[in-house]
């Protein structure tokens, strides 16, 4: 029940009862002075009860308040993807809290830390029967399931030289030439946290498909025509939107 109503109900059912306790006094006292004095004390009583009531309503609403405000902070703290980072870097305080979406402030020294994305890249590999080139992840997130050969890209790479790397990495192929056609946000959900990623999507052209190898992180690669792809059969979000958009041509080219 709402505060208001509880409030409204208590002063309703005082003033009801004071005037049936007047009503009351006044027919069975004899004395008038006994009258007056029965009213004041028992009409005294019934007031007193009546704003003790409102004041505990009042007081119930704000400790209710205060309750669901904690609760709402702590679901957003362990929402946020900074809720790992559970104590200040700088100070060491505890006051460590989400400052908006991307970011969480330290109340005690005012240190601020945002998270942007990762970027990190994949890439469409097609041979000469138009057929894509697909591998099987080897680990979580996603284990099992279907992905483009990529991965994150490293401290003072590019873009370029991120997938160039990732591809020798996991597929012991040399990559001649890569144009990227879109980019799409994503979430990685990686040792517990959840990590915010800008996914950048290439072209590529490769130096010989016959070196192909599965290496890092993949079970098994092959090659499938387009027509036959399931988005579906992709583990991570971004790389199935970005299956879905090569496989309907809306490629958006950089250059």
């Amino acid at each position: 029940m709402k505060t208001t109503l509880k409030i409204a109900i208590t002063i309703a059912v005082t003033i009801l009862l004071m005037a049936i306790s007047f009503e009351v006094i006044t027919r069975l006292s004899t004395y008038h002075d006994e009258r007056v004095t029965m009213n004041v004390l028992i009409l005294s009583v019934i007031g007193a009860i009546g704003l003790l009531t409102v004041v505990a309503t009042l007081h119930e609403s704000r400790h209710q308040k205060k309750v669901e405000e904690y609760m709402e902070l702590i679901e957003k703290e362990n929402k946020h993807p900074l809720a790992l980072f559970r104590y200040c870097p700088v100070c060491g305080s505890s006051k460590f809290v989400a400052k908006q979406e991307n970011a969480k402030i330290c109340e005690n020294c005012g240190f601020n830390y945002y998270i942007n994305p990762s970027a990190a890249v994949a890439a469409f590999i097609v041979n000469n029967e138009g057929e894509l080139l697909v591998g099987r992840r080897a680990h979580d997130p996603a284990k099992g399931t279907l992905d483009l050969p990529g991965g994150f890209v490293a401290l003072e790479e590019t873009g370029e030289e991120a997938v160039k790397r990732e591809i020798k990495e996991e597929l012991n192929l040399t990559v001649t030439k890569a144009e990227m056609i879109f980019t799409i946000p994503n979430r990685y959900r990686w040792s517990g946290m959840t990590i915010p990623t800008l996914d950048l999507f290439y072209q590529c052209e490769v130096e010989n498909l016959e070196e192909l190898k599965p290496l890092d992180d993949v079970v098994e690669t092959f090659f499938i025509k387009l027509d036959y792809i399931h988005p579906e059969d992709f583990g991570l979000a971004s790389i199935r939107e970005a299956v879905s958009l090569y496989q309907e041509g809306k490629m958006i080219l950089t250059s």
